[in-house]
């Protein structure tokens, strides 16, 4: 499993830098100048790059004074959006959904613009259940299919399946409608890429008032088959920061619980999400 943790020597060190910091950029600045983070992020990127995706283990030092917004920072163009996303009773945003969650990868339907990776902290644990993280890598899946379903292989990457929604993100102030048509795989000079939303497919067939075509849906169905077969389950611990290459993994999450108080507050799993491009 793909997991850096790291000292609670460096941990406590890295802390004293950003005792004083007082807004992201400030800490950015100053990770910036340290020889330790730089190391601890060469690491991050070298798994990264080899394994497509990895745990990192910061303890406290994940929550601490835009440690969270400064890492963003360093994959890339930087959305400028830190998303806070509990789980709810009634929810139509995905990620807030009490039930499992099916493996996607996200901003499947921007075109021009899909991150290259895809941050998610736990900042509070589910109250009842073990709520696993799934991934999936897609060179893994495809040497599944190559021996054994490379008919299977072949619609993937060459049959267009449509994906529908109005905007690219939930809370985004743009609600144009968008429609794309792609297959689920694609290869460039790089490798193998996968772009797959199961909730915006289905969102087109409804939205249109149509039978989503059988052998769509069964194809659909068996990439789902082969995918979720070889997934990886991790937990994540409160401070746990998971990291992925958004363009070459699908990501899930098993179902969640919640807890109500006297009060009616509600107290559930807790996340940040960020990308960067």
């Amino acid at each position: 499993m793909a997991i850096l943790k790291i000292s609670d020597e460096l941990q406590a060190e890295l802390k004293t830098l950003l005792k004083s910091s007082q807004s992201p950029e400030e800490t950015i600045d100053i990770l910036s100048k340290s020889t330790k983070f730089s190391n601890l992020l060469t690491s991050l990127e070298k798994i990264l790059k080899e394994d497509k995706f990895v745990q990192f283990r910061g303890g406290e030092l994940s929550n601490y004074n835009f440690f969270f917004t400064a890492l963003v920072n360093c994959f890339g163009e930087y959305y400028g959006v830190i998303e806070h996303t509990g789980i709810k009773i009634d929810c139509d945003h995905t990620g807030c959904s009490r039930n499992q969650l099916v493996l996607h990868n996200d901003d499947a339907i921007d075109i021009e613009r899909q991150p290259q990776f895809g941050f998610i902290q736990v900042i509070k644990e589910d109250p009842v259940l073990k709520a696993h993280n799934g991934i999936t890598l897609i060179r893994e899946l495809i040497r599944e299919l190559r021996f054994k379903d490379p008919d299977l292989l072949n619609s993937l990457l060459t049959v267009p399946v449509p994906m529908c929604s109005y905007g690219i993100n939930y809370d985004g102030e743009n609600k144009k409608r968008l429609v794309v048509k792609e297959p689920i795989l694609s290869k460039d000079n790089d490798g193998y890429k996968v772009r797959f939303d199961f909730e915006r497919i289905n969102f087109y067939y409804k939205e249109k008032n149509e039978k989503q075509p059988y052998e769509e849906s069964k194809m659909i169905f068996n990439f789902l088959q082969y995918a979720n077969s070889i997934k990886k389950a991790l937990f994540l611990e409160v401070g746990d920061i998971l990291i992925q290459n958004n363009k070459e993994t699908l990501h899930d999450r098993g179902e969640c619980s919640i807890e109500i108080g006297t009060n009616g507050k509600l107290n559930s799993r807790e996340i940040l999400v960020s990308f960067a491009r």
